[in-house]
């Protein structure tokens, strides 16, 4: 097996070809002409099978991804913390787009990490509109608070014009989603599972699904868990340090949008409410038991999605949740 580093940028991408001891470093353009220009020169090296490896970029590394995996080849695409952290273990005191692809091809090699599939078009449609869906009403929160603090009559008059209209775009775009989930059974089906969980909302169900596709592809809740970077992380040195919190090493945007609807399942899921008042009662902060419900709230999306069954309260419980 022949591990391939991919280092992306906006404009260009650096290639690492690491055969036995000895890495091969080519830059090529971040575009299809320069895709098929990296083919033929990894042709010249005769490797009969390779496995190629980028860190996750967002847009940027997406049509090299698709591209290999539409030729057949092997490609990963991990989290960008986890090649820091795996440089930084290896002392690295350089950093080049060079040195970074011979360390994604490294890692690549060490860590083996599983094949990246593209989503289907229409949660790749999906996760674009669910993602538009949030700015806009980021602007519109946004603009609500300064309305809040204006005095000139000009001003409030504009905000409330502008509030209007961006109210117009959050609709429509709620539309198009809601078309887009009705025209795939398999998100209608998955949307009705997460319905019938109290305290997840439309929203949540929307990020969701376009973030995740189906929780099938990982083994467990808590591999699931991990994905988000709610997995508890315990920090123990002698008598000195003795402290327990989330990881974070995950979506950040996916723990943020899981915040209110937790909060929201506090008060309305009786198993998320009894969960939390017992974390409470016994002494754990406020703040430390929210995450706690947060992490047994993903649990349950995971089963109910895994098992195809509506949630239950009478046969909820973490066993059967995993």
């Amino acid at each position: 097996m022949t591990y391939i580093g991919l280092d992306i940028a906006k404009l260009t991408f650096v290639v690492g070809i690491k055969q036995q001891d000895t890495y091969h470093v080519k830059e090529f353009d971040n575009q299809e002409s320069g895709f098929a220009e990296m083919t033929k020169w990894i042709d010249d090296f005769d490797i009969r099978q390779a496995h190629y490896c980028m860190e996750s970029t967002g847009k940027y590394g997406f049509a090299l991804a698709a591209y290999l995996y539409k030729n057949k080849q092997t490609i990963s695409v991990v989290n960008p913390f986890k090649i820091k952290h795996f440089g930084k273990s290896l002392m690295l005191r350089n950093k080049t787009d060079q040195v970074d692809a011979k360390l994604i091809a490294q890692f690549c090699e060490v860590h083996k990490p599983s094949a990246w599939t593209p989503k289907s078009q229409d949660i790749e449609r999906l996760s674009s509109l669910t993602k538009r869906l949030l700015q806009l009403e980021k602007m519109l929160r946004q603009d609500k608070k300064r309305l809040e603090l204006e005095t000139q009559n000009d001003v409030i008059e504009s905000i409330n014009k502008l509030g209007e209209e961006l109210q117009k775009q959050i609709d429509s775009i709620e539309n198009l989603i809601a078309q887009t989930i009705a025209n795939n059974d398999e998100l209608v089906k998955n949307a009705s599972l997460l319905k019938s969980i109290n305290g997840v909302g439309n929203k949540t169900i929307y990020c969701v699904l376009s973030k995740l596709g189906h929780p099938k592809q990982f083994q467990s809740a808590k591999q699931f868990a991990a994905y988000i970077g709610i997995n508890p992380e315990h920090k123990q040195s002698g008598t000195s340090l003795n402290k327990s919190s989330i990881s974070k090493m995950g979506d950040r945007n996916l723990r943020k949008i899981l915040y209110m609807p937790t909060l929201s399942a506090i008060q309305c899921n009786p198993l998320i409410k009894e969960f939390y008042q017992r974390l409470v009662a016994n002494g754990k902060p406020k703040k430390l038991a929210v995450c706690a419900a947060m992490r047994k709230l993903l649990f349950i999306i995971f089963g109910v999605l895994k098992h195809e069954t509506k949630f239950d309260i009478n046969f909820a419980n973490t066993k059967n949740c995993g």
